[in-house]
């Protein structure tokens, strides 16, 4: 999955740092995602979700990072 961090402060892309990144299948609770998320370029960013991490009707995904604003997004499997 690929997501864009801007920098909170002054609009620019985050191109470095840690990410924590979050999910909540089917309304439960928020638990880490098993993977890192790389940087790929410009801002852009990456990871991996896991087979099991995808195995609900809702997937709802979090991206927290220091110096950006966080990112929020919703996968509907069906």
């Amino acid at each position: 999955y690929t997501f864009l961090l801007i920098n909170k402060t002054n609009g620019s892309s985050v191109t470095s740092g840690s990410v924590t990144a979050k999910i909540t299948q089917d309304g439960g609770s928020q638990a880490s995602i098993a993977a890192s998320a790389s940087h790929e370029g410009n801002g852009q960013w990456s990871i991996s979700l896991s087979s099991a991490e995808m195995t609900a009707d809702i997937v709802a995904l979090a991206f927290i990072h220091s110096s950006a604003i966080p990112v929020y997004t919703v996968i509907n499997t069906k």
